[in-house]
């Protein structure tokens, strides 16, 4: 999975058949910005209102031998970094009692997230993940101090394995 920023090289160079004299070329890259070049390097940034992931499409045109013109356009899928924190202090005091997953809103959801201890039984389970475990167990039960691990898969089949150390 490619995270920003993401240098893309486009070489034309290497589809053309021989013969062939470009007179003129455009590419555009989705986020306002274009190049004239044959074989431009484009830096895609994360903007304040990407999402994730963020799909641009990119369009090059191109006018060669005779005014005969021609062009393609491709897609590329771009995300920002994911990182799943791995400690919890469901403790009541105000602070980091409730598991919250940085930047979940931009997942491609709905996510199932699922808690399981040390043994493999599932502790918590959610199928559509809101940042809303605050360390309570299946049943209401308290789940105790210490190391359980973690399965998040959302709907376009990103997922997420971990470990996450709860310390009250």
């Amino acid at each position: 999975m490619n995270c920003y920023p993401v240098d893309i090289y486009f070489d034309l160079n290497q589809n053309l058949p021989a013969g062939i004299n470009i007179t003129n070329i455009n590419w555009t890259f989705g986020d306002g910005s274009n190049s004239n070049e044959l074989a431009p390097m484009h830096t895609f940034e994360r903007s304040q209102d990407s999402t994730y992931p963020a799909k641009y499409q990119i369009a090059m045109n191109l006018t060669y031998s005779n005014s005969c013109e021609n062009g393609d356009t491709i897609y590329v899928d771009v995300c920002e970094q994911f990182v799943l924190p791995n400690v919890f202090t469901p403790n009541g005091d105000g602070q980091n009692d409730i598991f919250e997953i940085p930047g979940y809103y931009k997942l491609g959801g709905p996510c199932q997230f699922v808690i399981h201890d040390r043994w493999g039984n599932i502790i918590y389970q959610s199928l559509n993940y809101t940042n809303d475990w605050d360390g309570t167990g299946v049943g209401g039960i308290t789940a105790t101090p210490g190391l359980y691990y973690y399965t998040l898969g959302c709907s376009d089949n990103n997922s997420w394995t971990g470990w996450i150390r709860l310390i009250r």
